[in-house]
């Protein structure tokens, strides 16, 4: 049977790419997906995000323009043969249109339901957790009911080459895993982290040595793994930490980043939680120059947190100061000073205690991040790095149960570019689910910026 998927064009077509990306995961067998757009809707970029998320199911795509009138929306589930019409992107008044179509001729209308959107909306494919996704079905007499994800047989398929791809591309591979695999492992440096899916949050079971991978141990150990993990966990003061930044975005403060903000990449944290935070990102000179020695320390695990700083910062472009001058607490403080006698207002943080208590009294506002000891729950940001930290300390490895998901192989100081990063991973379980997150995710990522 053919099946033809209708669904409508977002402006920017991310929404309508991750809807089709969804639709796969149910298991719908699609042949085509028609994508009906109204004119101001760039068409260009949504056929060729929709081509994309298509890519997998091998699926033809077509776009209709459709002028503004709710009744030729009404007349287009029926003129264009729709088998399904997903409503979620796009106008009320086009989305009701087509689901009265729908109703009248018999076919599926079904709508993606994100339960915290303003968390996880408009954000690349896989970014949110499986748990925070409801496909819904509306049927004939108005029934609503709930349709399973699944991750389909034909993404078991293809080659079991590594690849090289995003962080980003990682973190999807790990939400979707979680649809049908609800507890992971990751092994790295030496560390076994078993993770039990919790909803929003996945609590953190088991945390202890392993020797069951010896290449895992070559480069790290217990130590390292532990320092990834509290990283990555949200800051027992997270409320607060966001409310304070809340103030300083909302007063247009500058808010200078100390360094062990960047290496616990808390970075990508407070942009998860303050969307808005960029554009008052500021990196003193003293803290550039400090993550820039990652390049003298090119092994050992004080070397890798440099870099993963500057990995932070510079994927943002933020400005990078020359590599001689002052470092350490007493340069920050005296920029900060610099900044407040510009009479600008300056806002700090911080995971250092003590700089923190000395910056209340040059900054306006000196934001203390409390870093959180043997964490036992880790939520979405906290997966998007795990992953991150735990591969440029060496090989890493997601299972389930005794199942291989997905192997990140270590890459070398010079293989690296801080400004891209891409990891190596490798997956025999679902090789080709990680070959369409490359092209799918990446392209998303391109067009509408998110890395």
């Amino acid at each position: 049977m053919y099946v033809r998927l209708g669904v409508i064009g977002s402006l920017r077509g991310l929404v309508t790419s991750n809807v089709v990306g969804l639709e796969t995961l149910t298991g719908l067998l699609i042949d085509e997906v028609v994508v009906f757009a109204e004119p101001s809707c760039d068409k260009t970029v949504v056929k060729e995000l929709v081509s994309e998320a298509c890519r997998a199911a091998r699926a033809l795509v077509r776009v209709i323009e459709l002028e503004e009138d709710p009744r030729e929306w009404l007349e287009a589930v029926s003129r264009h043969d729709i088998d399904v019409v997903d409503i979620t992107p796009g106008r009320k008044i086009h989305a009701l249109s087509l689901l009265l179509g729908a109703l009248e001729v018999g076919a599926r209308a079904r709508y993606c339901y994100l339960v915290n959107e303003a968390r996880y909306g408009y954000r690349y494919f896989g970014y949110a957790p499986p748990s925070n996704v409801k496909i819904l079905e509306i049927g004939r007499s108005m029934t609503v009911s709930e349709v399973l994800m699944r991750i389909p047989d034909f993404l078991s398929e293809g080659e079991f080459s590594p690849v090289r791809v995003a962080p980003e591309v990682l973190h999807s591979f790990l939400n979707i895993a979680r649809i049908d695999h609800t507890n992971l492992v990751i092994e790295g440096c030496c560390t076994r982290i078993e993770l039990v899916d919790n909803g929003d949050v996945v609590l953190v079971n088991d945390f202890s040595q392993s020797f069951s991978n010896p290449r895992a141990c070559e480069a790290c150990g217990y130590d390292d793994a532990l320092w990834c993990l509290e990283s990555v966990a949200p800051p027992p003061n997270l409320d607060e930490v966001v409310a304070k930044i809340g103030r300083c975005v909302s007063n247009e403060c500058i808010l200078a980043l100390d360094t062990n903000v960047a290496m616990r990449m808390l970075v990508d944290r407070l942009e998860d939680e303050v969307p808005r935070v960029r554009k008052y990102l500021h990196v003193p000179e003293a803290v550039a120059r400090e993550l820039l020695t990652y390049l003298e320390q090119k092994r050992g695990s004080e070397g890798v947190k440099k870099l993963l700083g500057f990995v932070e910062l510079a994927k943002r472009g933020l400005v990078l100061a020359p590599p001689t001058g002052p470092r350490g607490d007493q340069a920050i403080l005296s920029e900060l000073r610099r900044l407040r006698n510009e009479r600008r207002c300056v806002c700090v943080a911080t995971a250092d205690q003590r700089l923190c208590l000395a910056a209340k009294s040059v900054a306006n506002e000196a934001i203390c991040v409390e870093i959180p000891r043997n964490p036992r729950i880790l939520d979405n940001t906290s997966m998007k790095n795990l992953l991150t930290c735990l591969a440029l300390h060496g090989e890493t490895i997601v299972k389930s149960g005794e199942q291989e998901l997905l192997r990140v192989r270590p890459l070398k100081p010079h293989e690296i570019d801080p400004r891209n990063l891409e990891l190596e991973a490798v997956s025999h379980t679902y090789p080709k689910l990680l070959q369409w997150l490359k092209s799918f995710v990446t392209k998303q990522l391109r067009y509408v910026g998110q890395r």
